[in-house]
């Protein structure tokens, strides 16, 4: 049976081991099958006898032929009272430098994160105390129960510091987006300052007053993430904001330009040529509006403002244009009749008090915005032909002295495109007559009348003819063969001495005796 021997003097270390020893014994032997000797070392015989076993020190205590000496052997018996084995303590010895190391890692660790290590291991503190205090080897068993202990507070401290660092990423992140909404709302500041019609100052508080400050989240991962999402969505919301103003750099400077004043007479222009008030009660509802500057309260306002602002600059445009046709004095009505349906469409549109003041200046916008530069085009070159009118009228002047009847398409010293022009210029200055069939004459004598009679007269005859082939084809035309000889009948009591009286006779015969003549084309084309 193994055996352990255990060396004592009457010091008091060697009094503690020899108690320990004492209540060990009945475990010892029945649970490891050890007995225990005790040999005290009070004479000289006893001495050579322990130093022949190898004790030169004591107490000391020997198992299995390993001696462990003073402090080793307090020590051991505490390890046995520990519920040691006296198997474990024979186990080999390895350096503690490794386990030190790792604990004075641990505490700076936790230093530079400023955590408390009893707040994520409460045992860390005893733990790391007992391996500071450990000697330079100890047992191995004692070693790998050490590194467990040391495992779980590397482990929990670990943990802690993914949160730390993630903590310390997320506050950064939040800063830093946190900067980027206080720029926006500066630069905003600045950009507004520089219209000088924007007050944004309830806006602007809005603004501030979502963004969540990251410093008074303290170390609140959840106010954190809030504050980066509320910061992201500002920086957007302030870029759509800043973009918005932009765009209404040029229409801005329009809307002062009407508070001055500077639209009004292209306004009661507009109104005159369309025969309405819709254009100065627009330019009077945006004076009245905006007046006092413009305010934001809400982004909502910004929506309200441009729809007014981009309405208002395209407006402008028109006017603007409309100042070329103003200068050319060419009426509008006359320059949009080449237009046509489109041009009638938004005359009736503006004329109509049933429709939006809103909506008319939209259609009307629009339309300013298709037509209205070409139509100012047109009038800077009729504008720059009318200088040539006083020569060609005198032109047309001296062919009516000779011929007293001239055809519009005769005149080849005018360009085709102004002969009509010229001609509704002289009959507006009643320098001449329009004739039917595009003729012309300067002055309405009994010649001219005889002239006119004659051709009438002839078109009258031309037509009983044509009447009567188609009769013979069996269709039945009393009504228009009745109508022609009451033309014919009134044509030949017309007496053209009485010029004004007899041209507006054969004006009137002239106008019939086309629709009689339309009227026929028509069942002949069936």
């Amino acid at each position: 049976m193994p055996r352990i021997d255990v060396y004592l003097s009457d010091d008091k270390t060697s009094l503690y081991v020899e108690k320990a020893i004492n209540t060990l014994k009945p475990s010892l032997k029945k649970l490891y099958g050890y007995d225990v000797r005790i040999i005290k070392v009070n004479n000289s015989t006893a001495a050579l006898m322990a130093l022949k076993e190898g004790v030169d020190e004591l107490p000391a205590i020997k198992i299995s032929g390993r001696i462990f000496k003073v402090v080793e052997a307090e020590k051991a018996v505490n390890l046995l009272l520990s519920g040691k084995s006296p198997d474990e303590l024979l186990e080999r010895k390895v350096s503690s430098e490794a386990l030190k190391k790792r604990a004075e890692n641990i505490l700076r660790n936790a230093e530079s994160m400023s955590i408390s290590l009893e707040s994520i291991a409460p045992q860390a503190g005893d733990v790391i105390k007992n391996i500071r205090n450990l000697e330079s080897e100890i047992y191995e068993s004692e070693f790998k129960e050490l590194d467990l202990e040391l495992r779980e507070i590397e482990d929990a401290l670990m943990r802690e510091s993914k949160k730390f660092h993630k903590i310390k990423e997320v506050k950064s992140q939040a800063e830093d987006l946190y900067k980027q909404v206080l720029d926006g709302v500066s630069s905003l500041k600045e950009i507004i300052s520089r219209t000088q019609i924007v007050k944004a100052d309830a806006l602007i508080r809005s603004l501030e007053s979502e963004v969540i400050n990251p410093s008074s989240c303290g170390e609140d991962a959840s106010c954190l993430e809030k504050s980066i999402d509320m910061s992201r969505n500002l920086i957007s919301k302030i870029s759509s904001i800043r973009g918005d103003i932009s765009s209404l750099e040029k229409p801005l400077l329009v809307l002062k330009r009407v508070i001055a004043g500077e639209f009004d007479d292209s306004a009661a222009w507009f109104d005159a040529e369309f025969k309405t008030s819709a254009f100065s009660d627009f330019i009077r509802r945006i004076k009245g509006k905006y007046a006092d500057g413009i305010v934001f309260s809400s982004i909502s306002d910004i929506d309200k403002v441009k729809k007014d602002l981009s309405l208002l600059d395209a407006m402008a445009s028109g006017m603007e244009a409309g100042i070329i046709v103003r200068r050319s004095g060419v009426s509008l009505d006359k320059l949009i009749t080449t237009i046509g349906n489109e041009a009638s469409s938004i005359i009736n549109i503006v004329r109509d008090d049933s429709i939006d003041l809103d909506e008319k200046m939209l259609a009307v916008s629009a339309f300013l915005s298709k037509h209205m530069r070409s139509l100012a085009s047109v009038a800077e070159v009729m504008e720059e032909a009318k200088r040539m009118f006083p020569i060609w009228e005198r032109y047309v002047s001296s062919l009516l002295e000779s011929r007293n009847i001239v055809k519009v398409e005769e005149l080849d010293r005018i360009p085709k495109q102004w002969r009509e022009a010229v001609i509704d210029d002289m009959v507006e200055k009643k320098m001449a007559i329009r004739l039917p069939d595009g003729k012309v004459t300067g002055k309405l004598r009994k010649e001219v009348i005889e002239s006119y009679k004659l051709e009438v007269g002839s078109r009258i005859n031309k037509t009983f003819k044509i009447v009567s082939k188609m009769e013979i084809m069996g269709m039945n035309l009393a009504e228009q063969e009745k109508e022609l000889r009451e033309l014919l009948s009134k044509l030949e009591t017309t007496d053209p001495s009485d010029v004004v009286s007899a041209y507006n006779v054969l004006i009137e015969i002239d106008k019939r005796l086309k629709e009689i003549e339309n009227r026929l084309k028509e069942m002949v084309s069936r």
